[in-house]
């Protein structure tokens, strides 16, 4: 079964290649590594990588601009991600976890997410392919959730505050990424 994407990540390979790049001109000014990216897109070797992650991505049903999506990510993410991989080994030693979910609580989570892909009302026809796509989205499972197992979160932040003596203000959101990160993982498999 195929289920609609909300996300569109690039392959592995051009994920690769992005990051080197960036890696290669992280100290450029914005006008100069504007001017390397288009003679490194220009290249024979390049333009065939890219031409074929434009034809997957749009199989895929991405809608929007791929190259626009690419030097994106090559500017703002790739170049800012490994600056931040940088910092976080440094400090990996100096960050003590807090307010994790129980086991329990996460198997919860997933057997729940579960429940909803395998649901027949979230699962269309395509008009053009004949494909079975499920249409559910992380948002509309993550509010279903919430509404379906009110006291065990609640029972759950009770645990955690009894654990650490105290709850942080970002826990709705902490549940909420928790939530979706599981969410798109359960979708990948």
């Amino acid at each position: 079964m195929e289920y609609k994407k909300f996300r569109y990540d690039f392959s592995d390979d051009v994920t690769k290649m992005l990051g080197e790049f960036a890696n290669n001109n992280r100290g450029k000014s914005r006008k100069e590594f504007t001017q390397i990216w288009e003679e490194y897109i220009a290249e024979e070797k390049t333009s065939k990588i890219i031409k074929d992650e434009i034809e997957m991505m749009r199989y895929h049903g991405f809608c929007g601009d791929v190259m626009d999506k690419m030097y994106k990510s090559v500017r703002y993410y790739h170049r800012k991600r490994d600056i931040k991989t940088l910092n976080v080994d440094r400090d990996i030693n100096n960050y003590k976890h807090e307010n994790r979910f129980s086991r329990e609580f996460l198997k919860m989570m997933d057997k729940y997410i579960l429940e909803q892909m395998t649901d027949h009302d979230n699962i269309k026809k395509s008009d053009e392919t004949g494909r079975q796509i499920n249409t559910l989205s992380q948002s509309e499972s993550y509010q279903k959730f919430c509404e379906k197992n009110k006291e065990k979160i609640l029972e759950e932040f009770i645990k955690i505050r009894k654990q650490t003596g105290r709850l942080t203000e970002r826990m709705v959101d902490k549940i909420k990424k928790t939530y979706k990160n599981r969410f798109y993982n359960c979708r990948k498999l």
